[in-house]
């Protein structure tokens, strides 16, 4: 059986009201103890309003080997500017995916641009939502046309700051507030930038892990 305290401790986690992950929020995990696990997220950035206590939710911990999932009951909620809910996991946490890469919720300024002489938009100024050597996903304001080759100019904050590289859209799906949740695959990226993403993915965990 999969550790509650190793998966859950310093991650952020997703947060959906049915197996189909049909209502997806994201929470910061704030402390594990006996069993329970207290999450909070910005109010302001929730699609969803607070779940009503006794109800089941679903939660995905993305950790660098793998993805988790387990179902928990709601046992108690406030809500400020913050909305903080705990739950009472119920039953095994599943392994429901094996990372081919390394990959962490991290939230990076990216330049996407598209050079096609016909795009809707040819410039978005966005943030990551996760972030691998192979790829990473983002809420996007506009849609990017499904197999686009994009520019993306990515402030990683290391010692040379950006990364400048192509990728190509492998999925642009609405999202109830009328933006777009995105996922770009780099294309052709060197073994030097991938180290680099690597590098700053690892100091984020590390700086997470010593919070």
């Amino acid at each position: 059986m999969v550790d509650l305290l190793n998966v859950f401790r310093a991650y952020q986690v997703q947060v959906f009201r049915e197996p189909e992950k049909q209502t997806v929020d994201l929470y910061s995990v704030v402390s594990v103890a006996q069993g329970h696990i207290v999450l909070e997220a910005p109010v302001s950035q929730l699609r969803y309003g607070p779940p009503p206590i006794g109800n089941a939710l679903y939660m995905e911990s993305a950790q660098p080997e793998a993805i988790y999932r387990t179902r928990a009951r709601v046992t108690g909620v406030s809500h400020g500017d913050y909305l903080s809910i705990t739950v009472v996991p119920e039953g095994q946490i599943e392994r429901i995916q094996r990372r081919k890469a390394l990959r962490v919720h991290v939230n990076l300024p990216v330049r996407l641009i598209d050079p096609a002489p016909n795009a809707y938009v040819d410039r978005m100024d966005v943030m990551t939502r996760d972030l691998s050597a192979n790829g990473f996903r983002t809420i996007c304001p506009q849609p990017l046309r499904v197999e686009a080759r994009i520019n993306v100019i990515l402030a990683l904050g290391d010692a040379a700051n950006y990364l400048g590289s192509r990728a190509v859209v492998i999925r642009c799906r609405p999202t109830l507030d009328a933006r777009f949740e995105t996922a770009l695959q780099f294309h052709a990226l060197a073994a030097q930038d991938q180290e680099r993403i690597v590098a700053t993915l690892h100091r984020v965990i590390k700086e997470r892990v010593n919070l």
